[in-house]
């Protein structure tokens, strides 16, 4: 029992588990130190960031590689399955989901109207429908936690986050097939740019 805490690029394949589960998910900014500060909070079973950082609270209040590392291995001890097969079982119950990543070095003008157009501005999901309606997406939520990031209908997302050290804009996506998540990208990377 217990919540689980993600970060807002985190994958939707955990939201399904928490629904298959009947557990509550929330969802933090990018940064171990979030879910920390969930953990000590109370009541999270489990909190993990894109990076594979992932603390049991009872175990320790911080990521623990080898402890997980660990639990995976009892896991396939215990049900008799090598990882390949615990990874099958987990898609067919959940579905599949590709996640990608591209990082784009920008000039810091070419940040600074990413920041002012996207992430400082009171855009919503109709500002942003046009450039998804080819792909056949519909966005169903605007989220603003830690950059921009587009939900869809679909269950794939976008987000589109600025680097708060350099001129740098992380663009990440998830959706249900490699084309799908490239074409998301290629869409993210253009409005990033300003391109679109």
């Amino acid at each position: 029992s217990g919540k689980v805490v993600r970060t807002v690029s985190g994958s939707n394949l955990i939201k399904r588990q928490c629904q298959r589960l009947g557990l509550d998910l929330e969802t933090t900014p990018i940064g171990f130190k979030w879910i920390y500060a969930q953990m000590k909070a109370g009541d999270v079973l489990i909190g993990g960031e894109e990076g594979g950082g992932i603390g049991i609270p009872t175990h320790v209040f911080e990521r623990d590689g080898l402890f997980m590392s660990l639990l995976v291995v009892e896991l396939m001890a215990e049900r008799k399955m090598s990882l390949r097969q615990l990874l099958d079982v987990m898609l067919e119950q959940l579905g599949n989901l590709d996640y990608d990543r591209r990082d784009l070095k920008l000039t810091v003008e070419q940040k600074q109207a990413f920041l002012d157009t996207h992430v400082n501005a009171d855009t919503n999901a109709q500002d942003y429908a046009g450039f998804f309606t080819e792909l056949g997406e519909t966005i169903v939520s605007v989220n603003r936690l830690d950059g921009v990031k587009l939900d869809f209908a679909s269950d794939a997302w976008l987000l589109m986050r600025p680097s708060g050290t350099e001129p740098l804009v992380r663009v990440y996506a998830e959706a249900a097939t490699k084309e799908q998540l490239n074409a998301l990208l290629d869409v993210g990377c253009a409005l990033a740019k300003g391109e679109c």
